[in-house]
């Protein structure tokens, strides 16, 4: 995985590039699979979206969205097991994404600590539709235990159940800061109880979602997300609220400024449509005048000084020119002149054809 810089989007990318021994055609098939995976056209707040693949050399490559946030795994290493309220936000959003996916028939297939990426007010899902492609091209995905699907890792057909298994494997790791041991009831034998949350209710819903046979799971990932949040009934999730249409009616805007009630005057222009002499613009004033380098950092999700990030951005920066200094009236264009003097020691006046720059 590389970070590099699209210029003609002016934002950060991630690059994944995959080293397979593969001969040429089939290396052109597994980019056909992944073209076919930017063309469904995914959008979710908690997709990183493919944007291009292509072939460099003799390998495929997969452009993605750049996530600057820390792995599932290595939060939970650093800071323990999540609350409940963190941890059920975050099964909501890469529950939706991973449905929103499988709606275009995508899934991910291989769903790993570090293909959820966190911060404090981001949560990403990465890596969506490549092991299916990987398997069209004849290519076995990895099997990451005990994170991946018993059907899938033992080389079986699997679908979107297999991502609930791995979800709930996640938020078992998130929850308890420790990975899950087993399937099904054996699973949940160990489990303990958590602040605000009811233990059977989290026992079955986990042995649910990590059941062996993929019938006995829950169908889609959000119904596993939502059975979570009913294990913790002193716990309410805020809902995203639909924004009303503040627009003023149709009459309101034809009788703007009009004192009278028939409303028949001339309504007035707005500010945004107020013009110049010329007729054009007036120019925006300098405080809204915002620079190139913002402009790029907020493209890439960068939402300024509030965000606490352990690897600063590194953005080149390039070295001024000198400013060269001019000691007299005399340009590098036109070298100094020395005065010959002849032999006989005075000066003639004419300059000389040795240059001062030379040796």
């Amino acid at each position: 995985m590389f970070r590099a810089y699209d210029s003609r989007r002016e934002h950060l990318v991630a690059v994944k590039l995959f080293k397979l021994d593969l001969p040429p055609e089939r290396v052109h098939r597994l980019v056909a699979e992944l073209d076919r995976i930017i063309s469904a056209g995914l959008t979710h707040p908690a997709l990183a979206a493919p944007l291009e693949t292509g072939i460099h050399d003799v390998c495929a490559y997969l452009v993605q969205d750049y996530v600057a946030a820390e792995s599932l795994d290595l939060a939970v290493r650093e800071c323990g097991p999540a609350p409940a309220a963190d941890a059920l936000r975050v099964a909501a959003r890469i529950g939706g994404a991973l449905d929103v996916a499988a709606a275009a028939n995508i899934a991910h297939g291989s769903l790993h600590p570090r293909d959820v990426l966190l911060s404090s007010d981001v949560t990403q899902l990465t890596g969506i539709g490549v092991a299916r492609a990987l398997e069209r091209v004849g290519v076995q995905p990895p099997v990451r235990r005990p994170y991946t699907a018993p059907e899938r890792s033992a080389g079986g057909e699997w679908d979107r159940r297999a991502d609930v298994f791995s979800l709930a494997a996640l938020m078992h790791e998130l929850l308890w800061a420790r990975r899950v041991s087993g399937t099904g009831a054996r699973a949940v034998e160990s489990l303990t109880a958590i602040d605000g949350g009811d233990l059977s209710a989290l026992r079955a819903t986990f042995a649910r979602a990590l059941a062996e046979d993929p019938a006995e799971r829950f169908p889609t990932a959000i119904e596993f997300a939502e059975a979570l949040e009913l294990a913790f009934p002193s716990i309410t999730l805020a809902r995203p609220q639909t924004v009303a249409d503040r627009r003023p009616s149709t009459k309101s805007r034809t009788t703007a400024g009009c004192r009278c009630s028939t409303g028949r005057h001339a309504r007035r222009r707005p500010p945004s449509r107020l013009r110049t002499s010329r007729g054009r613009r007036p120019k925006p004033p300098a405080s809204r005048a915002v620079d190139h380098q913002s402009r790029m950092l907020t493209a890439a999700g960068f939402s300024g000084v509030r965000k606490k990030m352990r690897q600063p951005w590194m953005i080149s920066r390039f070295p001024l020119p000198r400013r060269r200094t001019r000691a007299s009236t005399t340009s590098r264009s036109e070298p100094r002149s020395s005065m010959c003097t002849p032999d006989r020691g005075q000066a003639c006046g004419r300059p000389c054809s040795r240059s001062s720059w030379g040796s």
